[in-house]
């Protein structure tokens, strides 16, 4: 009878610690159903985020560059052609114009003298100018509605492949 009692508080116990794990209500559960038995639909008659009216979205695209002298705003074409777009990330430039070692973000310089942009203060950097851009060269863009610029370029195959992720 001793063993019979300790197993039945056990069992209480048990289905007790069980019972304390919900509040018998599922996430989805407001506990009303309709009369056939269906649980109601709690978002029926609610506006959602997604289901709102359409709004305009507006449109417009600014862009300038800074004059190197006095930081004066200079208007700016904006470049959305991605024309020559395969050749943007050769080291060696978009028409082969650049010597360079061959690898992906490795020295390069100018093979037309007269090309050759003026040497900076810290003329080490020159040759990396595929990735380091003056300010008189880099353009500043504002715009009514956001926009993202993202390029994946990749080559080669596992052993001696190169990527390139700009943003």
């Amino acid at each position: 009878m001793k063993q019979l009692t300790i197993l039945f508080s056990l069992f209480v116990l048990v289905a007790n610690a069980a019972m304390a794990q919900t509040d018998g209500t599922t996430p989805y559960d407001d506990g009303t159903f309709t009369a056939d038995g269906y649980r109601n639909n709690r978002n029926i008659g609610r506006s959602d985020s997604i289901q709102s009216e359409h709004k305009e979205i507006p449109r417009g695209l600014k862009v300038w560059t800074i004059d190197e002298r006095f930081g004066d705003r200079k208007a700016a074409v904006p470049d959305t052609l991605s024309y020559m777009y395969m050749n943007s990330n050769l080291t060696y430039g978009k028409r082969g114009e650049y010597n360079t070692l061959g690898n992906l973000g490795s020295p390069r310089q100018n093979r037309i003298f007269i090309d050759r942009p003026a040497t900076s203060e810290f003329f080490f950097l020159d040759p990396y100018d595929m990735f380091i851009v003056q300010p008189n060269n880099f353009q500043f863009t504002s715009t009514l509605s956001p926009i993202t610029v993202l390029s994946y370029n990749t080559a080669g195959n596992r052993n001696n492949g190169e990527d390139r992720f700009k943003a």
